[in-house]
């Protein structure tokens, strides 16, 4: 068993101090800061925690009403029924791309600043929704979800920083 002196020593310690108090806040994170400054979360981190919990939501949202409203095209979409590999792409092409742009968004955002990259995603947003929504074909509408994407995967890295 560990002695007193050791129990209360933090996990990961100050290189130069020996312990995490003397640590100043400039160096940490504003979410840190504020955690380290009242001793609990404050409005800030509810705030931030709340908006990544409805993104999450909505990601999730949006790929079960894209499955449900596969359901209802039948064929208005390339004049045939869609098939298996329709759905499949129509549906995953969102998250493809989103997987896709997160981490270009990250260099992106370090050249263009947040604010550019964030407006760019806005666009891509109404883009793919106003593409989708006059979509004629497969290839069309699997084009406007790929934009949806795009910005999702921009939005959701750079948006929360």
């Amino acid at each position: 068993m560990a002695d007193d002196s050791t129990v209360h020593q933090p996990l990961i310690a100050d290189e130069t101090h020996g312990d995490t108090s003397s640590r100043s806040l400039q160096s940490t994170s504003r979410a840190e800061a504020a955690v380290e400054q009242h001793g609990r979360p404050t409005i800030f981190i509810w705030a931030l925690t709340v908006a990544a919990g409805v993104s999450g939501l909505l990601f999730g949202y949006d790929t079960g009403v894209i499955s449900s409203t596969l359901v209802s095209i039948g064929s208005d979409l390339s004049h045939r029924s869609l098939t298996t590999l329709d759905k499949s792409l129509i549906t995953s092409s969102t998250s493809l791309f989103a997987f896709i742009a997160s981490p270009v968004t990250g260099v992106l955002a370090d050249k263009l600043g947040r604010k550019r990259i964030i407006i760019i995603a806005d666009v891509l947003f109404v883009l793919g929704a106003v593409w989708q929504a006059v979509a004629r074909s497969v290839w069309n509408m699997i084009l406007g979800r790929s934009l949806v994407g795009l910005a999702v995967g921009g939005a959701s890295l750079v948006v929360p920083l």
